[in-house]
């Protein structure tokens, strides 16, 4: 449980149907229920304290517990928040199906080990009860409340649905099992291996997309800075960004890019998008952000088998470029609850100095501008400056 909190369902469930099927007398007098709470326990303090300790605190690790907590049921997609049949069938297929790439192989593997735990539980009662009290916990969890489109929450649910498949592909004839057995064993092979190969070939959309901000941006810093085309983006290999520091990668472009930077922060994606922090209204779509050349630049996952990176973060991203926003507003402030600040972490917002925000004066058109909101910083006062 102290590698992630989910390994509780993998775990916990088990342990308690080994004390519950266990057989004889408890060992010492001890009921086998307290002595395995016990040891449970004293487990569990082996790695909860140092975390506590580490976190600043029961109070600090009370909050950010609490914080993750409180984003997990608000700011995702998942079945307990948003009991819809579409929701369910996407929270069954991302589960079940999808870690098998494509639909025929998942069939197969399905429907053997559908057969596999029909067999099992009529031949091996015992080891049909440890596999359920092993993972469907977990199952259920997973489909209930973990973010439906997200492949690798489901890899535990890989093991017992594999060892099932193989159990109900041993129904068949010995040739023909090893037949089919041996094309499953070929084609996930297969899969595997070109996602691996088309992984290494090529950094992560987001540092492609720092790449090349840092390759375009060259000595423009005004708002309007940005690309010209496509073709401005390959004039030299892109940087193997990941093998530097987050600092040496910062763009310097002033407003150029609606997105965050800051540490902890996401690019923008199709999904959580930051769009919020401009505003430029000479263009239709998407609604409060333009683009000078009408279109984003996407920067994708080239795997054969997208499925298998769904939910990946940093994920694909897309840049678009302001050519004269209304306004915009850097790192600090918190307009939206999508957008909130964290001054802590990125150490900007009115505790640490100024929070920044631009406004074109042609877009006034001879009104007022009216700026509102609260202050929440103990630890300066509350002004605004021209």
């Amino acid at each position: 449980m102290g590698i992630r909190s989910q390994v509780f369902w993998l775990t916990t469930p088990l342990l308690v149907w080994a004390i519950v099927r266990r057989r004889g007398p408890a060992r010492e007098g001890y009921p086998r229920a307290t002595g395995a709470g016990i040891a449970y326990a004293a487990g569990t303090l082996l790695w909860l304290v140092p975390l506590v300790a580490m976190s600043g605190g029961p109070g600090a690790y009370w909050q950010a517990l609490f914080n993750q907590g409180s984003e997990d049921l608000t700011g995702i997609r998942m079945l307990w928040t948003t009991p819809t049949a579409r929701e369910l069938a996407d929270a069954l297929y991302y589960a079940l199906a999808a870690p098998w790439a494509v639909w025929p192989a998942a069939a197969v593997v399905l429907v053997s080990a559908a057969v596999g735990a029909i067999a099992l539980s009529r031949t091996d009662r015992r080891g049909f009860e440890i596999l359920a009290a092993a993972f469907v916990p977990y199952l259920l969890f997973d489909i209930l409340f973990q973010e439906t489109f997200t492949s690798r929450y489901a890899l535990p649910l890989v093991v017992p649905i594999a060892f099932l498949a193989t159990r109900g592909l041993r129904v068949l004839p010995l040739q023909p099992a090893l037949v089919a057995a041996g094309a499953l064993v070929a084609w996930d092979a297969h899969v595997g291996g070109r996602t691996v190969a088309a992984l290494a070939s090529e950094p992560a959309p987001a540092f492609r997309l720092l790449a090349d901000m840092r390759r375009v941006e060259g000595p423009r810093r005004d708002a309007g800075a940005g690309p010209r085309s496509q073709a401005e983006f390959r004039r030299a290999p892109p940087d193997r960004l990941a093998r530097r520091r987050r600092a040496d990668f910062r763009p310097g472009v002033a407003g150029a890019v609606a997105a965050r930077m800051a540490p902890g922060r996401r690019l923008l994606g199709r999904r959580r998008s930051a769009a919020g922090v401009v505003r430029a209204s000479t263009h239709a779509a998407p609604p409060s952000i333009s683009c000078s050349t009408g279109r984003p630049f996407a920067y994708r996952w080239s795997t054969p088998y997208p499925v298998l990176m769904s939910g990946t973060r940093p994920g694909d991203a897309d840049w678009y470029v302001v050519a004269r926003p209304d306004w915009y507003v850097r790192e600090g402030w918190a307009l939206t609850p999508r957008l909130p600040a964290s001054p802590e972490a990125d150490r900007k917002g009115l505790g640490y100095g100024a929070i920044v925000g631009r406004v074109r004066t042609a877009a006034l058109s001879g009104g007022a501008l009216l700026v509102g909101g609260r202050n929440f910083e103990s630890r300066s006062a509350a002004g605004l400056r021209r």
